[in-house]
């Protein structure tokens, strides 16, 4: 029985070659893991983490006011303008004091040396706000004569007209 080999058991060589075969293996992985973790700190390393060191918005406070007038003439007022009569009352009324506070704010750029074209643009703005306040009120009366009506939408578009033209000055300035 020289040649009977015992089931089960595993012969010398077979047995150093799979210890072998899971050491290589092992110490693959733990190179692939070593090299992602390098990598995933290098990563971290390049990219900005303090507030110094984070981008900063480039919009100045006198675009981003710009801006605001832009949103009165474009959108604000002729939405205003085309919804039924009780909802642009009830939208103006909670949109009003932003419009306000950007007129405020154009005061407060002309005072702060933006020049006399800052102080032009806060007067269009309450003069739109104003045109906006009678052609609402009017509109959401039944009652209202519709020439007056009629009249008081012309005076908000002449008004948004002219706050377009001040924008595009005081822009010159900003």
């Amino acid at each position: 029985s020289g040649g009977d080999v015992e089931v089960g058991v595993v012969p010398a060589d077979d047995a150093d070659d799979n210890a072998s075969t899971v050491l290589v293996a092992v110490l693959i992985v733990a190179f692939v893991v070593v090299l992602i973790v390098a990598f995933s700190l290098a990563g971290r390393r390049s990219k900005p983490t303090t507030a110094a060191t984070r981008p900063v918005s480039t919009i100045s406070p006198r675009r981003q006011l710009l801006g605001n007038v832009q949103w009165l003439h474009d959108q604000l007022s002729l939405e205003l303008l085309s919804a039924p009569g009780e909802a642009a009352a009830q939208r103006w009324l909670t949109e009003r004091p932003r419009v306000d506070s950007m007129a405020i704010a154009c005061q407060q750029t002309a005072a702060a040396g933006g020049g006399p074209e800052w102080q032009q643009l806060a007067a269009r703005i309450s003069g739109v706000a104003r045109s906006l306040d009678t052609a609402i009120a009017l509109r959401a009366d039944p009652a209202a004569d519709p020439t007056l009506v009629h009249e008081a939408i012309d005076a908000v578009n002449r008004n948004r007209a002219n706050l377009m033209r001040s924008a595009q000055t005081a822009n010159q300035s900003a």
